[in-house]
């Protein structure tokens, strides 16, 4: 019945799967129940029908990704009109009279945080958000002097990693702690789940670990899918974690993590990781390697793919064999798709390769298509080019003079 009645409550959240903030559809009472299950605060909007600032905050702020990326992460997010239903009770419990109010709880219906008055974009309400969230220097302090004496109650932990979370600290050393001394009893709750599931961030985590271990448990509680946008999220970010001296070391974990849970497609999401991470350390090399098994393997009818790689090699090689094959992608593309765009490009990669000729020709017949194309292409970039292989062919022309002339 209790597993039921949680999962009826995250089909009332989930109903409006816009890209905005997603109001979840209950009571304040269901809205706490799953606040608590979810391990996350409450974000109430406390409005009223003839209020106009409340009616542009909801069509101009809400729905924007910025704001729902923001708040659907970090609360529950509820919204009640103060002059219907149970928004009565509301706006009597907590003194609200002018609207919009914007109150935070926790999931016991406590006020965290309470503001008055609308915001007219993502990036103010967002730094509202925050403000609720951010725990005090003094929380702070108490937390870590716990810490050092030795206080290792789970309770305690979860409240510690919670707020280092918030201030963007790390807290693996914690969070490590908190799965060694979470009872037998409490490894499967679905609140622990949740919680573990929530703060496993890290490629190096422990939390990594526990979930496999406990794998059938985590897809009782969660979909496979969730599973696999997880993992596979962990291990694009560890990207960030990559430089020119540790890149093998990381990408070694990232095949080891995505081999060990298998999400779906896992062995293209490798190869497309592999991609990125010698892109972002300059290692032209390996990249070279990853992304032409990449393109082969799983981008053979994807033009805009094999463009932006081209571009890529046009921008940082200079070995001439590997521009040549980048020019060969093009020339592929542009049989599957004959755009500006594309005869842009490999007029960059000819102009690279020192041939001045096939460059004016590509670069001549791509300014015929921007003309010829509906849409207004901006042709800046693609002057300046043909000005440059102009130039290249003069001076090439005046070089062969005058070998002639010493002959």
């Amino acid at each position: 019945m209790k597993k039921t009645l949680i999962l009826l409550l995250i089909s009332f959240y989930l109903g409006a799967n816009a890209q905005g903030i997603e109001f979840f559809k209950g009571t304040l009472e269901e809205a706490k129940a799953l606040a608590k299950k979810e391990n996350k605060a409450i974000f109430m909007d406390c409005y009223t029908t003839w209020c106009g600032p409340c009616k542009r905050m909801s069509k101009n702020v809400f729905p924007t990704k910025e704001a729902g990326d923001f708040f659907n992460e970090h609360f529950i997010n509820f919204k009640q009109d103060m002059e219907k239903g149970e928004g009565r009770a509301i706006a009597s419990k907590y003194g609200v009279r002018s609207y919009p109010t914007l109150i935070f709880l926790d999931y016991t219906g406590a006020v965290i945080f309470k503001t008055k008055g609308a915001r007219r974009d993502a990036k103010s309400l967002i730094q509202v958000g925050k403000q609720a969230l951010k725990p005090s220097p003094k929380t702070l302090k108490t937390l870590e002097t716990k810490w050092a004496e030795g206080n290792r109650k789970p309770s305690f932990l979860k409240e510690y990693i919670k707020v280092k979370a918030i201030l963007k600290k790390d807290y693996e050393e914690i969070f490590s702690e908190y799965l060694k001394n979470i009872s037998e009893a409490d490894t499967n709750s679905e609140e622990n789940l949740s919680f573990i599931y929530k703060y496993t961030k890290n490629i190096n985590s422990d939390g990594i670990t526990f979930i496999s271990n406990n794998k059938s448990v985590f897809l009782n509680h969660f979909s496979k899918k969730t599973i696999d946008k997880k993992i596979n999220t962990i291990a694009l970010e560890s990207i960030s974690l990559a430089n020119s001296e540790n890149s093998s070391e990381i990408m070694t974990s990232i095949k080891k993590i995505l081999k060990k849970f298998k999400p779906t497609d896992y062995k293209k999401q490798t190869n497309f990781i592999e991609t990125k991470l010698y892109g972002k350390t300059k290692d032209w090399g390996n990249y070279d390697k990853a992304v032409t098994k990449y393109l082969k393997k799983y981008m053979k009818n994807n033009p805009s793919a094999h463009r932006n790689v081209a571009w890529n090699y046009y921008m940082n090689i200079d070995d001439t064999k590997k521009l040549e094959k980048a020019e060969k992608w093009m020339q592929t593309a542009i049989k599957q798709e004959n755009t500006y765009e594309n005869n842009l490009t490999q007029s960059y990669l000819l102009y690279k390769l020192k041939k001045y000729s096939k460059a004016q020709d590509a670069i001549e017949y791509a300014l015929i298509l921007a003309k010829e194309s509906k849409s207004k292409k901006r042709t800046k970039n693609a002057q300046i080019l043909k000005d440059k292989i102009v130039t290249a062919l003069k001076n090439e022309k005046k070089t062969v003079e005058i070998d002639s002339k010493e002959k």
